[in-house]
C-alpha cells in the first residue's frame, strides 16, 4: 500500500496492488477512485506535488510512470520505465517537474515530468536506497535509506 498527502494533512492519495489509486479530499474521512484512465492496478509507488494536491504520480508495475494534473480523472503515460523498477518516488518542492527516484540504477532525477533520467549523484550508482525524502525547506536535499533506525 501506497500514501500520498498534502502538507497539512487534507487530502491524501493511496494505492495498491489490486485497487489502482483512491483520493480523499477530506483528511482520509472518505475515499473515491481516482484512477481515470491510469493503465493498471498495481499500484506500487505514489507521490502527491506539496504545492498542489492535484498533480500527482503513481507507478503501475509493467505500464510505467503516469502523472495527474486534475486529481486523478485523467493520467498521462510519462515513460514506461523499460526494464526498471522504481523503489521510492519523491516530487521535488520547487517544481512539479522535478522528481527524485531509487531504481536499480541508484537515484536517479527526471526535470521534465519523468520523460527521461539521468543520475542524481555519480557516487550513489548501483547503490539502490529503499526509503527516500527531500528535506522541507530545501529544494534538491535528499535523505536516502535502506532501513529503519530505531531510536531511544
Amino acid at each position: 500500500m501506497q500514501l500520498a498527502g498534502s502538507p497539512d494533512g487534507s487530502s491524501f492519495y493511496a494505492g495498491g496492488h489490486s485497487i489502482a489509486v483512491m483520493a480523499s479530499k477530506d483528511g482520509g474521512s472518505s475515499w473515491v477512485p481516482a484512477r481515470g484512465n491510469l493503465p493498471g492496478t498495481d499500484v506500487h509507488n505514489l507521490a502527491a506535488y506539496p504545492g498542489n494536491h492535484s498533480i500527482a504520480y503513481a507507478f503501475v508495475v509493467g505500464a510505467g510512470l503516469s502523472r495527474t494534473r486534475d486529481g486523478g480523472r485523467m493520467w498521462d503515460l510519462m515513460n514506461r520505465m523499460q526494464g526498471q523498477g522504481i523503489g521510492a518516488l519523491v516530487i521535488s518542492q520547487a517544481s512539479p517537474d522535478t522528481l527524485y527516484a531509487t531504481t536499480g540504477e541508484g537515484i536517479q532525477v527526471s526535470t521534465d515530468g519523468g520523460r527521461a533520467w539521468q543520475p542524481f549523484r555519480n557516487e550513489l550508482m548501483g547503490r539502490r536506497p529503499f526509503y527516500l525524502i527531500e528535506v522541507a525547506g530545501s529544494p534538491g536535499v535528499l535523505l536516502a535509506g535502506k532501513g529503519w533506525v530505531r531510536l531511544r
